[in-house]
């Protein structure tokens, strides 16, 4: 087993996608806001020439969140259909515009519509009803570039745990890798 813990992430993946995992693109990401109060929602997680992405709106608290917090965060992946799950403490970095605007381009019609309307309506304010606001969706033609709020950050990870899941009577495995000036630092932990 290698030593880098991108590398066994990126393996799990590509066996969680031959077994159909509902979750092996997705993550959860984990902030703190600005009163200390920690926030998780999930996220797409995307690969991009093998470093791992999120794409976000800077309209959303998560944006202003990371920002905030030295652009500093925790992800979490879980892949049930092989039973793993990946903890990462991470910090990010800025993906560039032209890589926003050649990825967006990718994204399905209702994604570019919502993208869109969150630079007249921020992502997660309150709206007087769902009908009135599905309305205001279904008016709103796709644009054919990315909006200014369209962003996105590479993930930097500095610390993975790697846990395993197994069913009895065998233990669990759980590995935590430390990124060092000479690569990763892997250890056993107790389960």
């Amino acid at each position: 087993m290698t030593s880098d813990p991108l590398v066994l992430l990126s393996q799990d993946r590509s066996e969680a996608r031959r077994t159909n995992d509902p979750l092996v693109d997705r993550c959860v990401l984990g902030t703190v806001d600005r009163n200390g109060h920690p926030a998780l929602r999930t996220l797409v997680l995307r690969e991009i020439d093998e470093r791992l992405a999120l794409f976000y709106s800077r309209s959303s608290a998560k944006h202003v969140e990371l920002m905030n917090n030295g652009l500093r965060g925790s992800v979490l992946v879980f892949l049930p259909s092989i039973g793993v799950q990946y903890r990462i403490e991470s910090r990010f970095e800025d993906i560039p515009r032209s890589v926003i605007e050649e990825h967006w381009q990718l994204k399905p019609n209702a994604a570019k519509r919502m993208d869109s309307l969150y630079e007249r309506h921020p992502q997660s304010t309150v709206v007087d009803n769902f009908e009135g606001f599905k309305t205001l969706f279904a008016a709103t033609a796709p644009p054919r570039k990315s909006p200014a709020n369209a962003c996105g950050v590479f993930l930097v990870p500095e610390v993975v745990e790697r846990l395993q899941l197994r069913a009895d009577p065998q233990m669990h495995d759980r590995k935590l890798f430390t990124r060092n000036n000479d690569g990763w630092q892997a250890r056993h932990l107790v389960p």
